[in-house]
């Protein structure tokens, strides 16, 4: 987020919610117009949480800094209940 936001701080929360594991990461940068990032990454990473049957969520608005949020199901280790 820092090389396009412009960004003096990042908050960065990870939460394990039972079923789901949640990725929450939000800059106060400068933000951008719904639809108007045209780069690869956004949509790169919407793709692959997809393919593990996760979701990305990205809210933004000029001058309002970026919010990214990521979630995919959680996966026990072998054995565990």
């Amino acid at each position: 987020m820092a090389k396009h936001s412009s960004a003096s701080r990042v908050y960065l929360t990870i939460s394990y919610a039972g079923d789901v594991v949640l990725l929450d990461v939000r800059d106060d940068g400068v933000g951008f117009t719904s639809g108007a990032a045209n780069g690869f990454g956004l949509r790169a990473m919407g793709q692959r949480l997809r393919l593990v049957g996760g979701r990305l969520e990205v809210e933004s608005a000029p001058r309002n800094g970026t919010a990214i949020n990521a979630s995919v199901p959680a996966i026990t280790a072998a054995g565990e209940g």
